[in-house]
């Protein structure tokens, strides 16, 4: 429930809500599990956690790549590029960004995704003027 819930929470700023049903759960549940790691990482690093977010969004990150799961790959990448420019860390967080992107163009599924990137990668370029 938690996994699909979860996006829309994010899109809707309800990380405190999605943060608590995180935090009820018990830590095993989380392993292997790149979603709610993801999930994890990301309200992690929006509630001021960055370097543990990050950390999550790592794992969830290496749970993709091994599944080949290009879907959550491509979300996973655009919430650690906004970790990444959390910690003014740029040419990371375009990385991830441009690497959304390449996934998300290639699924219209993913428009969503595509247009988080899109807009990471527009705030990391103005920051770098």
């Amino acid at each position: 429930m938690i996994e699909e819930a979860g996006p829309s929470l994010v899109r809707n700023g309800r990380l405190s809500i999605l943060g608590r049903w995180l935090d009820e759960l018990p830590a095993a549940i989380f392993s292997g599990q790149s979603s709610l790691l993801s999930l994890r990482g990301f309200v992690a690093a929006s509630l001021g956690e960055v370097d543990q977010g990050l950390d999550f969004l790592d794992r969830a990150e290496e749970i993709c790549r091994s599944a080949g799961d290009p879907h959550q790959l491509a979300q996973v990448l655009v919430w650690r590029a906004i970790g990444h420019r959390f910690q003014a860390n740029y040419r990371a967080s375009l990385s991830d960004a441009d690497e959304a992107l390449t996934l998300a163009e290639q699924d219209a599924e993913l428009a969503q995704v595509k247009a988080e990137a899109l807009r990471a990668k527009g705030i990391c370029l103005y920051h770098l003027g």
